[in-house]
């Protein structure tokens, strides 16, 4: 349980194996308020094939405490469409996501706190 943290920052490894990373940290953190996703490949192998259904094994509602979903993202990733189905499911509301797209992994994102 990561019962102190409130800002968490995850890469482009929390999007394998079926959003695993990403879903582990979201459930196990109750005070979230802040969670940045830094995108920076376009990598396919990431990607579930289209005839895949989100299925966790179980499902949870992500902290009351989170305010903010930043995503960064390099043009074109197509598993963007995804997470946000992802997030959805977990009970993260759309107006809390800001999406940020550059346009190649090269092109350097800011870790600004706003």
């Amino acid at each position: 349980m990561f019962s102190k943290v409130k800002t968490l920052l995850l890469g482009d490894w929390c999007m394998a194996a079926n959003f695993s990373g990403l879903v582990y940290f979201l459930q196990h953190s109750p005070i979230l308020q802040r969670l940045t996703l830094e995108l920076a490949s376009r990598s396919e192998e990431f990607v579930i094939e289209t005839s895949e259904i989100y299925n966790p094994a179980e499902q949870f509602l992500v902290s009351k405490h989170l305010k903010v979903v930043k995503i960064n993202h390099v043009k074109d990733d197509k598993r963007i469409h995804q997470l946000l189905k992802v997030l959805a499911y977990h009970g993260v509301h759309l107006e809390l996501i800001n999406i940020e797209e550059k346009e190649d992994a090269r092109e350097r994102f800011s870790f600004q706190h706003e």
